[in-house]
């Protein structure tokens, strides 16, 4: 059998027929609704939260926290809704600010910046970028249980309301990503991130992949709540 894969530069693999194998994919769901007419209906009716109008006003200093170029998340087509809804409540784009929450990974080029959120949010908004090793970019905000310092982005102390912009897959570490996962690992440093990682290893894959309440999830969605995250915008992707 030859298994392909989306990534250009990753060849093909022949796995011989004698070997029992499977091909596992998402589901192809119809295609109703643009991207951008989904997260207007999902902003529109938010679950476990009242709409972000009731929790924002003109004078609301923003910060959007998105995911990198590693991920999925068709950050240029869902942002838009969520930034005409900000303005509608008297934000300027001035006090909406964008940090991607790269984790451990690279910095992004402005090649990428731009394909991940479009060419339009970078002209109108100031979007920075999270590194797990610039010390001088992190604030303590806690420990956890074990002594281990919790250490974010400075720049989510600074705003007044925390959103954060991802998709949601199952993850061996996480249980899910998604929410809290955007800001551990996603604006972390490396002490906490490292916590969090070397917990996961304490249990078994089927303990952990897929359970959306497992210890380690716990913790993360301490940690987030720590920090100040109080609003999510997430897509659950399918095959395409």
């Amino acid at each position: 059998m030859r298994i392909p894969f989306s990534y250009p530069d990753v060849p093909a693999l022949e796995i011989p027929d004698t070997i029992p194998t499977a091909v596992l994919s998402p589901r192809s769901a119809p295609l109703t609704q643009s991207a951008e007419a989904l997260a207007e209906e999902a902003l529109q009716n938010p679950i476990g939260h009242a709409p972000i109008e009731n929790e924002v006003s003109a004078s609301t200093k923003i910060l959007i926290l998105v995911d990198d170029i590693t991920r999925q998340t068709p950050a240029g087509k869902i942002l838009p809704p969520l930034l005409r809804r900000l303005k509608k409540c008297g934000i300027r784009d001035a006090s909406v600010t964008v940090l991607i929450a790269a984790g451990t990974h690279t910095k992004m080029s402005r090649y990428e910046i731009e394909k991940k959120l479009g060419a339009q949010i970078p002209q109108n908004h100031q979007v920075t970028l999270h590194h797990w090793k610039e010390e001088g970019q992190l604030v303590q905000i806690g420990k956890t249980d074990d002594g281990t310092p919790i250490r974010v982005n400075k720049m989510l102390g600074e705003a007044d309301f925390v959103i954060g912009v991802g998709q949601i897959v199952p993850h061996r570490v996480m249980g899910f990503t998604g929410g809290a996962t955007i800001v551990q690992p996603g604006v972390s440093g490396k002490e906490i991130t490292g916590y969090t990682h070397w917990q996961s290893a304490l249990f078994a894959g089927d303990e952990i992949l897929g359970f959306a309440d497992n210890p380690v999830r716990q913790e993360v969605e301490r940690i987030a709540a720590l920090a100040g995250l109080k609003f999510i915008l997430n897509v659950v992707m399918d095959a395409e």
